[in-house]
């Protein structure tokens, strides 16, 4: 389907990204989620698609600012 091309997929090898780019990437996610929600609402399946896209970002993120601090315990 035409929605599945637009979501993003990560890979191990990307995890390279500099903070600039992850952050970038978060930000649109984020307004791909919130136009789906107003499209389609915020239970239908185009939208759960985009959180769970926005909530890998948010937790690669995480990981990336544990790195920065030298805080090695996994996030919860």
């Amino acid at each position: 389907m035409a929605d599945n091309l637009l979501r993003v997929r990560f890979h191990p090898a990307d995890s390279g990204v500099d903070r600039m780019n992850l952050d970038k990437l978060w930000l649109q996610a984020k307004a791909k989620r919130d136009s789906a929600a107003a499209r389609h609402g915020n239970q239908s399946k185009v939208t759960r698609a985009y959180e769970r896209d926005l909530a890998e970002i948010t937790a690669r993120i995480i990981r990336r600012d544990m790195r920065k601090t030298g805080n090695k315990r996994k996030a919860a």
